[in-house]
């Protein structure tokens, strides 16, 4: 599935989920127009419009500028809605899977300003399964560091 003696290994966020993102802004602006115009309650119809307009502006950032994760021999690179984020592998380690309620990300620690590391999360939703993902870190991280 992986080849890590072809680098770069670019994973991206499923689509569907800055789809869903612009669905439902849409559909909370159209609650705002409606609640604005029908029931007589501007400020209400207002606020709803300026939520739904925000959600449907992050779904349209994530469809033009998809979150990626990308591993490389000098370390990761996360980049979500346009900020980008990397660690060097050798500052890094212990990729696992957590859950926090009813969400799965990913954590790990990074070691670059603390000895004990300090607790970082990336999203456990990519192209590929979860498991897969974490068995990719950890292989990535002891070859490459």
């Amino acid at each position: 599935m992986f080849n890590l003696d072809e680098p770069p290994i670019i994973l991206r966020q499923r689509a569907g989920q800055a789809l869903g993102l612009m669905v439902s802004g849409g559909g909370v602006i159209l609650i705002g127009v409606v609640v604005g115009q029908q029931l007589k309650l501007s400020w209400v119809g207002v606020a709803a419009v300026l939520v739904g307009l925000l959600v449907a502006g992050v779904g349209l950032i994530g469809i033009r500028r998809p979150t990626t994760l990308t591993l490389e021999p000098e370390g990761l690179v996360y980049v979500n809605l346009g900020v980008r984020r990397s660690w060097t592998w050798r500052n890094v380690g212990g990729f696992a899977l957590s859950h926090i309620r009813s969400a799965t990300i990913i954590t790990f620690r990074d070691y670059t300003t603390k000895p004990q590391g300090r607790i970082y999360s990336l999203p456990a939703r990519w192209d590929f399964d979860r498991d897969s993902v974490v068995e990719l870190l950890n292989l990535a991280q002891a070859k490459w560091s």
